[in-house]
């Protein structure tokens, strides 16, 4: 009884947070999409950051949908599934958190730097590369 009850108060939380995170980031990403071009790197990385929240908030509705209906395993029963959901659910916070900081780096060295501005595309690549590593890396250690 208090197991069932726990499930639906969890499962009803992640939906929760589905519906309240998915529409706010659409909101921020919009905002930020929207400014005049050409985007400067904050803006850049505000966009990168409102669309990992997106995709971490949508990936909320998988365990959703399972602790709602008695714990059965629906989508989650594939092997491809789990892996997929598993690297992404470790991938995306690690990256969010990382975006964040250097969003903070960047911001400190405009402050010490201002007439010398960080360049824009070595910045972006240098997130692609640590995108790719942290998927290559969680890929390893969610399937061995």
């Amino acid at each position: 009884q208090i197991r069932s009850t726990m499930d639906i108060l969890l499962g009803a939380t992640l939906i929760l947070c589905f519906v309240i995170g998915v529409p706010a980031n659409l909101v921020s990403f919009k905002f930020f999409v929207s400014k005049p071009k050409p985007k400067d790197l904050p803006t850049c990385i505000y966009i990168l950051i409102t669309l990992t929240d997106i995709l971490i908030c949508s990936l909320t509705l998988l365990p959703a949908g399972s602790y709602l209906n008695n714990r059965s395993p629906q989508l989650s029963g594939f092997w491809g599934v789990c892996v997929v959901w598993g690297v992404f659910i470790a991938v995306f916070p690690a990256f969010t958190i990382f975006t964040l900081s250097l969003l903070s780096v960047t911001r400190t060295y405009n402050v010490h730097y201002p007439l010398k501005p960080m360049k824009k595309r070595g910045c972006l690549r240098f997130l692609a590369l640590y995108f790719i590593l942290l998927v290559a890396v969680q890929t390893v250690l969610t399937v061995a």
